[in-house]
């Protein structure tokens, strides 16, 4: 018998505690049983919803005010009364969060966006790093990167204290095309640029200790860096075209 075969058994659920169901949270659409995935349709999921953890409408509703339709499709799910209304307080949780702890859990960017002002984005983490900083680092969406530079364009001439700018950060982390490009257009002279590291190692034996901390990428260009981290070919030749000499 399948781990979801007995959800919905009882009355409401309202005596039943958490772990006697399973919880579907951490699956993929795709994986999802047929009859879950119909359940998650009925509370307004869909496959990108779901696989993004976008919050739904119907999460501000309490579980009492549900239809009896909705209700059922939380069983099926293995939500339960007190799980259900526990999104209440991941809500307030999330909104006491800053942007670059946002992005650094790459939240989405129904989550980000909101957050994004002048302000926001000359904030700077522990590591130095600006916001577009880590939206390039966590490859985050083209729409949230485009914010972030209408916000601080300056940003993309920023380096953090490892001496790497967003562009060098992104072609680390794999970022999307339409984030490089965006990036290349807001500070083309960083494809020319290696990560410049000198201030920070006082001798050869911190220099490998930290190169190999950082992929072995310190001192290089964005090219070399996308290629040694198998960004996306189409990345690669993107900085190619941008500087040929760095090949």
């Amino acid at each position: 018998m399948s781990d979801y075969d007995n959800v919905g058994d009882g009355d409401d659920g309202e005596n039943e505690s958490i772990e006697s169901f399973r919880i579907f949270d951490d699956d993929r659409w795709d994986e999802l049983p047929d009859n879950v995935r119909e359940a998650a349709v009925v509370l307004g999921y869909t496959k990108k919803k779901w696989n993004n953890d976008i919050c739904l409408e119907s999460e501000d509703i309490d579980y009492v005010d549900l239809t009896q339709e909705q209700k059922d499709a939380c069983k099926t799910l293995g939500y339960t009364e007190s799980y259900w209304n526990s999104n209440d307080s991941d809500d307030e949780e999330d909104s006491e969060k800053n942007l670059c702890e946002l992005l650094e859990q790459e939240e989405p960017e129904e989550k980000v966006l909101p957050l994004i002002n002048t302000a926001s984005a000359k904030e700077e983490d522990d590591d130095g790093k600006l916001p577009l900083h880590l939206a390039a680092e966590c490859k985050a969406s083209d729409a949230v990167v485009a914010a972030l530079l209408k916000a601080n364009p300056h940003a993309a001439k920023e380096t953090d204290k490892a001496y790497r700018y967003p562009l060098h950060l992104a072609a680390e982390y794999k970022a999307s095309k339409e984030v490089v490009n965006a990036l290349l257009k807001a500070y083309p002279e960083a494809a020319q640029l290696r990560t410049d590291h000198r201030n920070s190692l006082p001798d050869d034996l911190a220099q490998k200790e930290l190169s190999e901390i950082y992929n072995n990428t310190l001192g290089s260009r964005p090219l070399l860096i996308a290629a040694k981290c198998s960004a996306p070919e189409e990345v690669v030749e993107m900085l190619r075209e941008a500087f040929p000499d760095a090949a």
